[in-house]
C-alpha cells in the first residue's frame, strides 16, 4: 500500500509540474499586448489628477482615497492627526528658533499632504519678508510638481515663494509623483531626490 501512495504522489507532482510548465510556455508565447493591462483612457505624462489614473487602476485609486479618511493609529504610526509638540513638549526646546517649534504634526496619508502643509503654523506668508516660507515646502506634497519642474525648471521653481507656488499646486501627492504614465513603472520625479 505504501508503494502505491508514493507512486500516486510522485505522479501527481509530475502532472502538476507539467501543467505549470505548459501554462508558463503558453503565457510566454502570447503577444505582449495580451499580457499587459489594456488602458481604458490615455494618461498624459505627468498627469497630476490621480482620479484620471484611477480609471485605469481602480483598486490602487481606491486605496489612495482611503488615505484621506484613515485616521487610526497603528503599530507603525497610522494616520491620526496629532501634534508631536503636545505628545513630547521637550521638542519645543529642541526646535527652538525654528518653525518646527511652532507646529509639528504627524504626517498623514498622501491625500492629506497638501491640506496639512497649507494649514501648518510654520508658514511665514508675508511675500515681502526675506525670511518668507519658500515654495520648496511644496516639493514633496503635490503631484502637480513633476509637471511644474518640467515647465518652470528647478531654479525658477525654487525661487518662488510658498504663496506664489500655491496658485499652481492643485493636487496632493498622487500617482504622478512616483509612476510612469504608460507602464506604472516606478520612477523618480523629484530632482531633489535624484541629487540626494
Amino acid at each position: 500500500m505504501k508503494n502505491y501512495t508514493t507512486l500516486i504522489l510522485a505522479g501527481l507532482v509530475i502532472v502538476l509540474a507539467a501543467v505549470l510548465i505548459g501554462v508558463m510556455v503558453y503565457i510566454q508565447n502570447q503577444p505582449t499586448e495580451v499580457r499587459t493591462i489594456q488602458p481604458l483612457v490615455e494618461i498624459a505624462e505627468m498627469e497630476p489628477d490621480s482620479a484620471r489614473w484611477g480609471i485605469n487602476y481602480p483598486n490602487q485609486y481606491h486605496s489612495f482615497l482611503k488615505t484621506e479618511t484613515n485616521n487610526v493609529d497603528t503599530t507603525y504610526g497610522g494616520s491620526s492627526e496629532f501634534s508631536w509638540l503636545e505628545r513630547d513638549p521637550r521638542q519645543v526646546i529642541l526646535f527652538a528658533g525654528m518653525p518646527f517649534s511652532k507646529d509639528y504634526n504627524d504626517d498623514r496619508g498622501h491625500a492629506n499632504a497638501l491640506k496639512d502643509v497649507e494649514k501648518t503654523k510654520r508658514l511665514n506668508l508675508d511675500v515681502n519678508d526675506p525670511k518668507r516660507t519658500p515654495g520648496t515646502c511644496y516639493s514633496c506634497k503635490s503631484s502637480s510638481n513633476p509637471g511644474l519642474w518640467a515647465e518652470l525648471g528647478m531654479e525658477a521653481y525654487d525661487a518662488m515663494s510658498f504663496v506664489e507656488l500655491g496658485e499652481h499646486v492643485t493636487e496632493p501627492i498622487g500617482c504622478a509623483n512616483c509612476h510612469e504614465a504608460e507602464t506604472m513603472r516606478l520612477i523618480v520625479t523629484n530632482p531633489a531626490l535624484e541629487e540626494a
